[in-house]
């Protein structure tokens, strides 16, 4: 623990065993012995203090040092990661870019030659050839159900790209450059995205106020809405529920709190919530990078993220940006 925050704990140790000195004389005569004995007390309290906080602020370091080895890891890894999944995950999305449409192209085909199948004879050799192939190779299945095996396909892929993406992030030592303008710039679309994603049992309400300008990165501070929203979507594992986006402002402190009535936490999954890599959820269910990413990009803002929640009555997350036009703050 640095020296100034030693200090007050130092100096509130000596005044508490100079008013326990005031008191008993107050209340008898103090002989030299037991004011000797009295200092020493005093002398080994402060020494323990001190020791303690020594041991503290080591144990920090440490706890320092090696989630920086911990991200600088993670960096090396997602850089070579990135160059060498990225290429070919660019060509497997553009094939299969390519096979939904001809996919669409087969449907529409299909369909063409199905309605001139009506003016077949049906007793005609053709007519009965085509529709047993028709029927067992289960044709009208397949149509339905390609399109969205593709899509499915598609989505996996989108997935490993913004993992890739987000490991990217987390581990970037570079802070990212902030502007003077309206941090709630994309939230809008981030509110449409996750409404396409509600289960038909969960509400979404959303309380936004007009921010002041600021030094911000508005895609970014989206970004972070976003994760938290999904993430109180997964804390409602598929139960009806309700999620909520609200802001306000008090003094120079701008607010966002996005709740849930999910599942809850507790206190020691609390505190390693923002850890990177640490999940509560299944295995192959969440990669435990998007708490962590939304800590370090809240941090470049110079804000905070806190959690207030308990096991069974849900979560909330109050995101903390503090209001800065750039003039005065670069001057400090």
């Amino acid at each position: 623990m640095p020296l100034r925050r030693q200090l007050p704990v130092v100096v509130a140790m000596l005044l508490l065993s100079l008013s326990a000195y005031g008191i008993a004389v107050m209340a008898q005569p103090i002989t030299p012995f037991k004011t000797a004995l009295l200092v020493l007390v005093a002398a080994v309290v402060v020494w323990l203090v001190s020791v303690w906080s020594q041991r503290w602020s080591d144990q920090k370091q440490i706890a320092d040092i090696q989630k920086e080895q911990q991200l600088a890891t993670l960096g090396d890894a997602a850089a070579g990661v990135g160059h060498e999944i990225n290429t070919p995950l660019t060509y497997v999305s553009s094939n299969l870019s390519g096979l939904a449409d001809d996919i669409e192209a087969y449907n529409a085909f299909i369909e063409v030659l199905d309605s001139a199948s009506d003016h077949l004879e049906i007793r005609n050799p053709f007519y009965q050839k085509a529709l047993m192939a028709y029927q067992s190779l289960a044709i009208a299945d397949t149509c339905d159900a390609a399109p969205a095996r593709v899509n499915d396909c598609l989505q996996g892929i989108h997935h490993i790209e913004r993992v890739i993406n987000d490991m990217q992030a987390l581990s970037r030592s570079t802070p990212v450059e902030l502007q003077l303008s309206d941090v709630n710039a994309n939230i809008s679309a981030v509110i449409d995205i996750v409404r396409t994603r509600l289960p038909d049992d969960v509400q979404l309400d959303v309380e936004l106020i007009q921010p002041p300008q600021m030094l911000c990165h508005p895609p970014r501070f989206a970004q972070v809405v976003m994760n938290m929203l999904i993430n109180g979507l997964h804390a409602l594992s598929d139960k009806p529920g309700r999620l909520s986006l609200r802001q306000y402002q008090t003094a120079d402190i701008f607010y966002t709190e996005i709740a849930d009535d999910g599942c809850g936490m507790s206190s020691d999954v609390q505190a390693r919530i923002f850890e990177p890599f640490f999940t509560t959820r299944a295995e192959g269910k969440g990669a435990g990078i998007g708490l962590a990413l939304c800590y370090k990009l809240i941090e470049e803002h110079q804000g905070s993220i806190t959690v207030d929640s308990r096991p069974g009555e849900g979560a909330r997350f109050t995101l903390a940006l503090p209001v800065r036009n750039g003039d005065k703050d670069n001057a400090d």
